[in-house]
C-alpha cells in the first residue's frame, strides 16, 4: 500500500508526503529507557502491526515549522496519534523508537527539507 498523507495530528504538513506500509512478521521492536533511578528499562514485543513510514518523494518536502512540529510530539514518549490521508481517511499510529527521525534540508539556505517519519499502525 502507498497512499498520500497531508496530516499527522495538528500537523498540516506543507506537501503531502508518500506512506510505505510494509508487514513484517516475526520481528522484535524494541526500546531502551533510563528511569528516573537511573536504571535501564528495556520494553521488548513481537511486531504484529504494519510499520509504516513516511517519506519525502515528488517534492514532498517539509517546512521548519513541520519539523519543530514533528521533532515535539516525537518528544512525548508512548502516545498514539492520527494520520490524516489525502482522501480524508484516518488511520490511528504511534511512532517506531526503534528506528530514528531523519531530516535532509533540500538544498543549502532553502529551507524545505526532506524526511524519514517511522511509524507503525495502532490496532485495537
Amino acid at each position: 500500500m502507498t497512499s498520500k498523507v497531508k496530516q499527522v495530528e495538528s500537523i498540516v504538513l506543507q506537501y503531502p508526503m508518500w506512506l510505505d506500509e510494509f508487514y513484517t512478521p516475526k520481528n522484535m521492536i524494541g526500546e531502551n529507557r533510563m528511569s528516573a533511578a537511573g536504571v535501564a528499562v528495556m520494553y521488548e514485543a513481537s511486531i504484529k502491526t504494519p510499520t509504516r513510514t513516511l517519506l519525502s518523494r515528488e517534492s514532498g518536502w517539509l517546512s521548519e515549522d513541520n519539523i519543530t512540529d514533528l521533532k515535539t510530539l516525537w518528544s512525548v514518549v508512548g502516545n498514539t496519534f492520527s494520520i490524516i490521508y489525502d482522501d480524508d481517511s484516518t488511520d490511528v499510529v504511534a511512532f517506531d523508537r526503534s528506528r530514528a527521525l531523519s531530516f535532509t534540508e533540500v538544498s543549502e539556505g532553502m529551507c524545505e527539507y526532506t524526511a524519514v517519519i517511522p511509524m507503525m499502525k495502532v490496532i485495537a
